[in-house]
């Protein structure tokens, strides 16, 4: 079984990684909506905006039973770049290949070495299979049980938030033309603005000419937080200016920040898609880590929130511990469209008993639905 994307006539072979993106594109991304993450104090939001056909961002939270025996939790907004062919099908790659790569670490590794290492690999996964022509935007935090980790790549940004303070400032730093000029001590920028390019992108994941191995990752580190985080592509902040740091500043909670930052960037023209993530505090991620690392012990886990879904997909051991009843297999049932709150589960066909995956979509998690 293979998943062709768009008319690439490539296929995704790998069983997880072929679930994973099967199940994010048959979610559609070009309606407006936000959501709570469960019972976190986590919100997700996406909207098309005002001029764009396409929805080329994607976001997800994400946490994943890895074959390591470390429990992850990933939060991740991609950007596909406006300028290639296929940056929905970069950034739905991107978000794919990060959830597939933790779930099959086998070494328990630093933090930041398995954030770098992995952004490397789908660098050159994306490039490869794209060819060059579906480019996107990184800005995600991994954590464990024990510590999290900040990172991004290209021009959406990662800040640092604080609900209860009413503070909220930028961490990260856009990887464009100019910031790339004041990194290497170039003074005169005249000609970058002059030419209207001086906020065109550094790097981006997935260019072409280019190897993984010049591929710079920016980190953020713990101490740069001060309490919560929030993920926004470009359209979150570009047409709201000084406006995007009031929102924050004034919410008291994180879906009352998503809805004000979408609908007055909407209001404000809504050039680009507008994507944001907003978690009231880091550690909640190390929470999720901790809860969920123990809640089956035939299956590594990965459920994944996306917009109004949640996605649990449920991938055996290869080597089963001993002493333990075969779980039993889950019944099939029929696909097709839901059109009521309810669970879709299904078995994948034609592949190997020790690469057996199950998933069930669970629909409705109180999508609240914008216009």
């Amino acid at each position: 079984m293979e998943t062709k994307i768009n008319n690439f006539g490539i296929s995704l072979e790998n069983p997880v990684e072929r679930q994973v993106f099967d199940s994010l594109r048959n979610l559609s991304v070009n309606s407006a909506t936000t959501s709570n993450i469960e019972n976190y104090p986590i919100a997700i939001g996406t909207h098309p905006g005002n001029v764009r056909n396409r929805n080329e961002d994607r976001v997800a939270v994400a946490h994943i039973s890895s074959r390591n025996g470390i429990s992850y939790t990933l939060a991740i907004v991609c950007d596909g770049v406006g300028g290639s062919s296929h940056g929905d099908i970069a950034a739905s790659l991107a978000v794919t290949f990060f959830i597939a790569e933790l779930f099959g670490l086998n070494e328990k590794k630093d933090l930041k070495d398995v954030v770098d290492s992995i952004l490397r690999r789908i660098d050159e996964k994306v490039r490869m299979l794209l060819k060059g022509e579906g480019t996107t935007t990184v800005s995600a935090v991994l954590a464990t049980c024990e510590e999290f980790l900040g990172v991004n790549i290209g021009d959406s940004r990662v800040y640092s938030w604080d609900n209860k303070n009413n503070t909220a400032h930028q961490i990260s730093v856009d990887d464009t033309l100019e910031n790339e000029f004041k990194k290497n001590n170039i003074k005169d920028i005249a000609a970058l603005k002059i030419h209207n390019i001086n906020n065109t992108l550094s790097q981006a994941i997935g260019e072409r000419d280019r190897t993984s191995e010049l591929l710079e990752v920016n980190f953020l580190l713990p101490s740069d937080f001060d309490k919560g985080i929030v993920l926004a592509t470009d359209g979150a902040w570009k047409d709201t200016g000084g406006i995007f740091l009031s929102l924050l500043k004034q919410a008291p909670t994180s879906l009352d920040a998503v809805r004000r930052v979408l609908a007055t960037a909407t209001w404000c023209g809504g050039r680009d898609n507008i994507t944001m993530l907003a978690i009231e505090d880091a550690r909640i991620l190390q929470k999720i880590s901790d809860e969920l690392k123990n809640d089956h012990d035939n299956f590594n886990w990965i459920t994944v929130w996306v917009k109004n879904s949640k996605l649990k997909i449920s991938c055996p051991e290869t080597i089963k511990p001993a002493n333990k009843p075969k779980s039993r297999a889950k019944p099939s049932t029929p696909k097709g469209r839901v059109k009521n709150p309810g669970i879709v589960k299904n078995k994948s066909k034609n592949i190997k008993d020790n690469e057996m995956v199950n998933f069930e979509i669970i629909i409705d998690q109180g999508e609240d639905k914008d216009s």
